[in-house]
């Protein structure tokens, strides 16, 4: 019989044994990994990196558990990046620490991270081609059988929407 020096999970088992082998000492025969607490481990891109903060909100979406969304908060950030991509721009190591776990979550799951840098209640966001830069930044909208132009004022711009 084996017994763990700590609770959790068996996340991986030596697939040389198998029930009634004898294992030599010093053989790993399983890996257990700790269920009470994830962190995500997420790429930010440079332009990003001065926007977020140590305990921003984060969600989580991974493909592994359709339609369910963890939550949880910015715990680290890299002070410097590792990765430059194609020479073009660099992106750095951002820690989410998951507020809660779920039960088929596993370790190396990929996911979708998205953290709110930004609280705007009464804010929407608009897809950047429907925008036009002026100055000042305006949009038409429709009011009847006519659209009219409004002003707008941009308080965060992505690639792809305003």
């Amino acid at each position: 019989m084996l017994k763990a020096p700590v609770s959790g999970r068996i996340v991986w088992k030596n697939p040389d044994f198998s029930i009634g082998n004898l294992i030599p000492a010093g053989s790993r025969a399983m890996l257990v990994g700790d269920n009470e607490g994830y962190n995500v481990l997420c790429k930010v891109h440079e332009a990003d990196m001065s926007k977020i903060s140590v305990g921003d909100l984060a969600r989580i979406n991974c493909s592994a558990l359709p339609g369910e969304t963890l939550e949880g908060k910015v715990v680290r950030m890299a002070l410097f990046s590792d990765e430059v991509v194609e020479n073009l721009y660099s992106q750095y190591n951002v820690e989410v620490a998951l507020d809660s776990t779920h039960p088929s979550l596993r370790g190396g799951f990929f996911c979708d991270v998205n953290i709110e840098y930004i609280n705007l209640p009464d804010a929407m966001t608009l897809p950047l081609s429907a925008v036009d830069m002026g100055p000042p930044p305006f949009v038409f909208r429709k009011s009847g059988r006519k659209f009219e132009k409004v002003n707008i004022e941009i308080k965060s711009m992505g690639e792809n929407d305003v």
